[in-house]
């Protein structure tokens, strides 16, 4: 381990105070933990859905878009019902597709949560490759989605939250050729104790809300969802259908042809295969697990969350000081990383 003494050891102290927090709000959080489906809908229901927020008019109702290609629009996600108790975390999963681009360095997550009620000290964000089942491995450009989430506080007590309206807004970019896009808001896959974890798009990450109940249990639900059809460019034109008109011509048939001699055919000869090029990999720094290519205390409360299990994967692995456990002493190697008191090997 690589210790720079000119830093003041206060900020060492500051940074663990913070992580001391944190880790008491996680572990609050997930000491218990129950959950419920609300997915099917219904009055009182909580709800979010998908919506164009610029340009207005994009969509019409049945929730069909249409962009000129390469036009950037405004994606926000809409609480339009909450749950009646109120909520202390809210979180969106969105599934965008390979057409459409999202850069998740325009701006910051705390930016893009929209959500009032937000500490935007734990605001998060993690691009997410849908190729295959989590976590996906370094250096994967096949990002299809993102998952923000947020909580009302970062010390207990939380506050409750029974905010109505815009959650998140992102900006993403039409493809450059037509073409059509199922944009989804997807919701959490519940799953109990030593239940399979299901290998689908939102998987454990989804769409969510959590409140405590009266006795201090955390309790998910996921809300009902939606989704959008995005063109980009012209929609294609569908192609007309012949129209069969009954007795039409007898047709005569044709004479058998008589068979040619099959021709002797010369073998090519085979040329050597040019060598592949190597293809290049992005390496994300050491400490990086939520993929944004910085390491900072948001890496570090990913690594708690997982820790306490609120989450059940991390985006890329937290394993810093090497013993096969991914914990709160990895997180707070995280934060030596980040004030460049600590040198991965």
């Amino acid at each position: 381990m690589s210790i720079c003494p000119s830093k003041p050891i206060t900020h060492l102290l500051s940074f663990a105070a913070v992580l001391a927090a944190i880790a008491g709000t996680v572990l609050l959080l997930a000491r218990d933990t129950q959950t419920t489906s609300g997915i099917d809908g219904g009055p009182g229901i909580p709800e979010m859905r998908l919506v164009v927020v610029e340009p207005e008019g994009a969509c019409d109702a049945d929730g069909v878009c249409q962009f000129a290609e390469l036009s950037e629009f405004t994606l926000g996600v809409e609480i339009v019902e909450a749950p009646e108790q109120g909520y202390i975390e809210a979180a969106s999963y969105i599934f965008y597709g390979s057409d459409i681009t999202y850069d998740p360095t325009a701006r910051p997550a705390a930016e893009e949560i929209v959500w009032p009620d937000c500490d935007t000290a734990v605001a998060l964000r993690a691009q997410v490759d849908n190729t295959r089942p989590p976590p996906p491995p370094r250096g994967s450009n096949t990002n299809e989605a993102v998952n923000h989430g947020c909580l009302t506080g970062l010390f207990p007590p939380l506050p409750v939250s029974h905010y109505v309206g815009m959650l998140l807004e992102i900006s993403l970019t039409c493809s450059a050729e037509p073409t059509r896009n199922q944009i989804e808001l997807l919701p959490i896959v519940l799953v109990g104790p030593g239940t399979p974890i299901p290998v689908t798009r939102a998987s454990t990450s989804g769409a969510k809300f959590a409140f405590l109940n009266e006795r201090g249990v955390s309790v998910t639900i996921p809300p009902k969802v939606n989704d959008l059809t995005v063109f980009c460019g012209d929609p294609p034109t569908p192609t007309p259908t012949a129209t069969i008109t009954p007795g039409g011509p007898t047709l005569t048939p044709l004479p058998s042809p008589t068979p040619s001699a099959t021709p002797t055919v010369t073998p090519t000869p085979t040329l050597p295969l040019e060598s592949p090029t190597p293809t290049v990999i992005s390496v994300l720094p050491c400490g990086d697990v939520n993929g944004d290519f910085m390491v900072d205390s948001q890496d570090a409360l990913w690594v708690l969350w997982f820790a306490s299990n609120q989450i059940i994967h991390l985006p890329f692995p937290g394993d810093i000081d090497g013993d096969g456990i991914t914990g709160p002493v990895d997180a707070l190697y995280i934060l030596w990383i980040a004030l460049n008191l600590y040198l991965c090997r």
